[in-house]
Order: structure tokens, then sequence, then C-alpha cells
């Protein structure tokens, strides 16, 4: 028998998996920071009542990880290193935003701009 998993198990479901997505953007030289509104979010969209958690996975992939690579094919996190992903819009409107900033010192950005100059 299985038991209703709590809104801590689901939290922390979450935070696994996106920790697997946080490390493929370190790859891209990426750091992402979710807030807890966004979590919520993610949540509401990938738990339901007679599948628990199993829809998480999907609802991560499609609201997190595909805008994500889109955004990155589309070069609109050259330059940053931070992503914060946060809720946006009211009611049915809600949605994750990504936005983007560089948090690294000059002295950083030139060692990266010089790195990317010699590959």
């Amino acid at each position: 028998m299985f038991h209703k998993l709590l809104h801590k198990d689901l939290t922390r479901i979450v935070e696994l998996e996106l920790a697997k997505v946080e490390r493929r953007l370190r790859e891209h030289g990426l750091k992402m920071e979710i807030t807890p509104q966004a979590k919520d979010y993610l949540l509401s969209k990938g738990t339901d009542e007679k599948f628990g958690a199993r829809p998480l996975r999907r609802a991560i992939e499609q609201l997190v990880e595909d805008p994500l690579s889109e955004n990155i094919l589309r070069g609109m996190y050259k330059g940053q290193n931070r992503i914060v992903v946060n809720v946006s819009g009211e009611g049915d409107q809600r949605k994750l935003s990504f936005d983007a900033s560089d948090t690294r010192t000059e002295e950083e950005r030139q060692l990266a701009a010089a790195a990317s100059e010699t590959t």
C-alpha cells in the first residue's frame, strides 16, 4: 500500500529533478536559481490526485527544460551566467519567467572572454 506524498516530499522531488537541469546548465556556464513560488507552480502543474508525482518529470521538462533549451539555442543568455526562474502573471495567466543576469566581476568577465577567444 502506498501513502500519499506530503508537500515536503513533492518539493524534494522537484528539487532533485531541478538539480539535474542545473548540472546540464553548468556545462553552458550558467547557474539556475529557482524561487519557492516557481517550485510551488511546478508542483501545481506536475502533480495529480490520481497519479501523484508521476507527471512532475514531464512538467519540469515542458515548463523549465524546453524553454531554457530554446533560449540557449537562440543565444539569449550570451554574456550571462545566472538565470532566475520565477512566476509571472496573475491567475490563469501565470507562467514561469527566466530572467538572466551577469553576476561575475569585471575581472571574471575578462577572463571568460579571453578563454572563449582561445577556443
